[in-house]
């Protein structure tokens, strides 16, 4: 099992297969989960293959654990990749005014 921090140490970083690291851990131990897993955009990593339908799976097992574990989970989709998870209860997004990246009808001024 996991030791979670103790009031006199209130930040700990686990290093490890975020999945197995969830599993361990008690309900609602933490205040948050911030990552930022793969696009499904075809990128190549040395042991996963990065497709929508494989992060789409990805999701529905790692998403739940994160939920039980956590008051907050925030994580990036990448505009265009919400769809590969399941719908939030609320999204925060941030607005540039440059158009900071690309989607089917151009440039877009919004990432998710």
């Amino acid at each position: 099992m996991i030791e979670l921090p103790t009031t006199d140490d209130p930040v700990r970083i686990i290093q490890g297969d975020c999945l197995d690291i969830l599993r361990e851990l008690p309900d609602g131990c933490v205040d948050a989960v911030v990552t930022d897993p793969p696009y499904g955009v075809g990128l190549k990593y040395a042991s996963f293959e990065d497709s929508k339908e494989n992060v789409s799976s990805l999701a529905k097992l790692w998403l739940p654990e994160a939920l039980r574990v956590s008051k907050i989970v925030a994580f990036t989709p990448g505009k265009g990749r919400e769809r590969l998870y399941p719908e939030p209860t609320w999204t925060l997004g941030w607005a540039m005014t440059s158009g900071g990246g690309l989607c089917s009808c151009g440039f877009q001024c919004y990432h998710p």
